[in-house]
């Protein structure tokens, strides 16, 4: 028979039985050192401590980034993240974010200035129609940019695959990041989520489904296929919905609304209510007052007045009150802040560019939107590198195969930038002024000039100068037709980029009353 221990102060002892842990199985479960003195792994940072009482418990089953990001995982957050895009305030935020990033304007660079521009005026003629471009003839070139980011932000991913039309132009069409996955069994083929990698990690193959968790799938080679997402782990195949750490919250501030709606409603429809001294004596039990009425809004007679106006005839003892509806509380504006700045802190923006800029003011402004030009280049940069570049080479290789396009005299076709949409600024005249100064001193190319406002510079200068042309021309027409001598510095202020300092000075930046003001010109002062 087993021997039932017993403590010494009498009765049976709490665990008896059980057979002692080691010392190992101690420290590995605690995190702490042990009697003897040894440290365990964690023992220098209370934070590493896997069962620390005083915490709640931190699960996290693997740190394998190919397993941490199931395929499971991805789809619930997609399914969560077009919800609250389509019914909570990350709609506009997603919105806001996808407008501002494009379109991202071709600009050919090789040496032939001449078939750059055969080349640009080629390209937006035929990309500007969603029918020479768009598979499903639903978004041009331009259109698409913003569509992609739209979906990257929602989904995590994106995709697009290179088709050729039967006269040899070049077309995409645009996948959801939804419509790329793996059935059950296409672990063994070495899919992971849809895609086919090799021992680096490279996609080789997308299995693209007919509609998500469908059977039917084509599998389609990563030379033809191009991924847009915005990396987030080294390790993942795929990419998490850009709402994934904001998900909980927008429910719940969704939820939140919802009861504060509810209530509202309630509160406007009920204008007074009637006290009566019977709530007092409703007792429990046997002291409960039988044949008592708890509804002391029945049996209430109402006399009418001249005017329409009514006097409810209360019982004895009854009083009306005027109903104060305390919702939403005090404390309902902050709650909904910390909320929305949580939800944009997630997205990877300030909430005050996201949400409300009224808050910030001056200097804060300036920061706020600096934060948001830096987060808007990032998301430019991924879809010129994984859309608009790779797109723009594949169209230009098919147009000069099919002999549409010539080959130009450096043969270094491929070569070609793209003009973002002007930066964000709070004080454009400021800015203007700034840039405008490094121009005239050489210190800022006209490239970059223009490229800050979102202008192609080689058609500004070639406008410029057919406009100069054109002056020049009608003033020696005019100036004939009345038989007098004219010069266009005669009838034109000076032309654009003339130097100001050639007989005038620029006073400098404005005082705080004329801040909105466009500054003027003084003569020089002479030296005498």
């Amino acid at each position: 028979m087993a021997v039932i221990k017993k403590s010494n102060h009498g009765g049976r002892r709490q665990g008896a039985g059980r057979p002692r842990k080691s010392t190992a199985e101690s420290t590995a479960s605690t995190g702490m050192a042990s009697k003897d003195g040894q440290k365990t792994d964690f023992a220098a940072y209370e934070g590493a401590w896997r069962f620390n009482p005083q915490r709640a418990w931190v699960y996290t089953p693997t740190l394998d980034a190919t397993k941490d990001l199931t395929s499971g995982s991805r789809e619930e957050l997609i399914r969560k993240a077009w919800w609250l895009t389509n019914n909570t305030m990350a709609g506009g935020a997603i919105d806001k974010i996808a407008r501002l990033v494009g379109p991202l304007m071709p600009q050919a660079r090789t040496s032939d200035q001449d078939w750059n521009e055969m080349a640009e005026h080629a390209f937006l003629d035929a990309t500007h129609w969603a029918e020479g471009v768009d598979a499903a003839a639903t978004t041009n070139f331009f259109q698409t940019q913003t569509l992609l980011v739209r979906q990257m932000a929602i989904a995590g991913d994106v995709f697009w695959q290179r088709l050729t039309a039967g006269n040899g132009r070049a077309m995409y069409r645009l996948i959801p990041g939804e419509n790329v996955g793996s059935r059950v069994g296409d672990e063994a083929d070495g899919f992971r989520d849809g895609v086919l990698i090799n021992k680096f990690g490279r996609a080789l193959k997308y299995r693209v489904l007919r509609s998500p968790a469908s059977q039917d799938y084509t599998d389609v080679s990563a030379s033809d296929m191009n991924h847009v997402r915005r990396a987030y782990r080294i390790g993942y195949t795929r990419a998490p919905s850009w709402l994934a750490r904001a998900a909980n919250h927008l429910q719940d501030l969704s939820e939140f609304i919802g009861y504060e709606k509810m209530s509202a409603k309630l509160g406007a429809s009920m204008a007074f209510v009637i006290e009566s001294p019977e709530a007092g004596q409703v007792g429990f039990g046997s002291q409960l007052v039988r044949g008592q009425s708890t509804s002391s809004t029945s049996n209430i007679t109402v006399d009418a007045m001249m005017n329409g106006s009514v006097i409810p005839q209360l019982k004895p003892g009854e009083k009306l009150a005027s109903f104060n509806n305390l919702h939403p509380s005090q404390n309902f504006d902050k709650f909904v802040e910390y909320l929305q700045r949580d939800v944009a802190t997630s997205l990877g923006v300030s909430p005050e560019f996201l949400f409300d800029m009224t808050p910030a003011g001056g200097a804060s402004v300036r920061w706020v939107l600096e934060e948001a030009s830096v987060f808007i280049r990032e998301v430019q940069h991924i879809i010129k590198h994984s859309f608009a570049q790779p797109f723009w080479k594949f169209w230009i290789f098919s147009e000069i195969e099919a002999g549409r396009l010539p080959m130009p005299k450096d043969e270094q076709w491929w070569k070609c930038e793209f003009t973002p949409p002007a930066d964000l600024s709070v004080d454009f005249s400021k800015d203007g002024r700034l840039m405008s100064d490094l121009l005239l001193r050489g210190q800022l190319s006209p490239q970059r000039y223009y490229a800050l406002q979102g202008l192609s510079a080689d058609k500004q200068e070639e406008d410029i100068i057919r406009f100069a042309a054109r002056r020049k021309k009608l003033v020696q027409k005019i100036a004939q037709e009345e038989g007098v001598d004219l010069n266009v510095s005669e009838v034109f202020p000076p032309a654009p980029g003339t130097p100001i300092g050639i007989g005038y000075t620029y006073e400098g930046e404005p005082g705080e009353e004329e801040e909105k003001s466009e500054g003027h010109l003084t003569p020089a002062k002479s030296n005498k």
